[in-house]
């Protein structure tokens, strides 16, 4: 049995956020996306009890569960409807919004919980079909573009780089549009292919990026910068300039950063701060990754060849 929401199907109210949802849980997530400042995707990793039983209210924002650890059985009850199953590692779950919920599992499940914006899904659907959103509601689901953004946004959160916030516009991006694509009778109509950029828009985002390098750069103030939509930028950038926007932008401040340490004395994690980086730490690992060389070698290097 498989449940869709739309309209009236959807519980009155606007529902909790996930962050009220995170405090319902069992247990407290031993994971949370909550300090990297993602505006329409949260995320948290819980390792529950083996047994529970819980009803929770509404959630305002769309929620899909990927399973990591453990098989257990797993019922999800929607609408005064039950869902009976098994849940194994690599399956996911997909709720839609402003459904009130209950939930019965045995088997201590290990599971990534993200929460999307209604509004990120709305907008994708608007460009690549045009019909009112809906989702389907379902357990035990194999989707394995689904649990892949799931597994990157958790490496994300473990370890954030140097354009997090970034990363989670460009990962809520994705996961709508697999969410229409595989969840969803309002399956994508319009060639994805056709969301180009035309040479003046490119400039302007490649403008925004520079100079925005030393902030927190968004996929939304990139968008705005270059009059286009961001489902339509996150797909267009990779095909005009043959990389994603987020390894672009790392790249840029990546480069940014060799002029700093090249032409001045500043301390690293002074120039971390400089190229957009939340820590030295974090900044160090992205650079080797990228050049080779920690930031203190690279100097070093540098002025040893002089």
């Amino acid at each position: 049995m498989v449940q869709r929401s739309q309209g009236a199907g959807r519980a009155a109210g606007p529902g909790i956020l996930p962050g009220a949802w995170a405090k319902l849980m069992p247990s407290a997530p031993i994971l949370s996306s909550d300090a990297l400042g993602w505006e329409s995707l949260a995320l948290f990793r819980f390792r529950n009890p083996v047994r529970w039983q819980m009803q929770q209210p509404a959630l305002a924002w769309h929620f899909v569960a990927a399973h990591l650890l453990n098989p257990s059985k797993l019922a999800m009850r929607l609408n005064g409807r039950w869902q009976r199953g098994r849940t194994h590692p690599g399956e996911v779950i997909v709720m839609a919004a402003h459904h009130e919920n209950a939930w019965e599992w045995d088997g201590a499940i290990d599971e990534l919980h993200l929460c999307l914006a209604p509004q990120v899904l709305d907008a994708v659907a608007a460009e690549v079909s045009g019909r009112p959103t809906e989702l389907v509601s379902s357990i035990s689901l194999r989707d394995p573009w689904i649990f892949q953004i799931a597994v990157r946004l958790m490496t994300e959160v473990q370890s954030p780089g140097g354009s997090t916030r970034l990363f989670g516009d460009l990962m809520a991006q994705a996961l709508a549009l697999q969410l229409l694509r595989g969840h969803s009778p309002a399956a994508p109509v319009r060639a994805i292919e056709r969301t180009d950029l035309s040479r003046a828009s490119l400039q302007r985002v490649l403008d925004a990026i520079e100079g925005g390098l030393s902030g927190s750069l968004s996929l939304a103030d990139i968008a705005t910068a270059a009059s286009v939509s961001p489902f339509r930028l996150s797909h267009g950038f990779k095909r005009e300039m043959g990389v994603s926007l987020h390894q672009y932008v790392l790249r840029r401040r990546i480069e940014h950063a060799k002029v700093l340490l090249r032409t001045s004395d500043e301390p690293i994690a002074q120039i971390a701060a400089a190229v957009g980086f939340a820590s030295q730490s974090h900044f160090t690992t992205v650079f080797k990754r990228f050049a080779g060389l920690t930031p203190r070698l690279y100097r070093c290097d540098f002025r040893d060849r002089r």
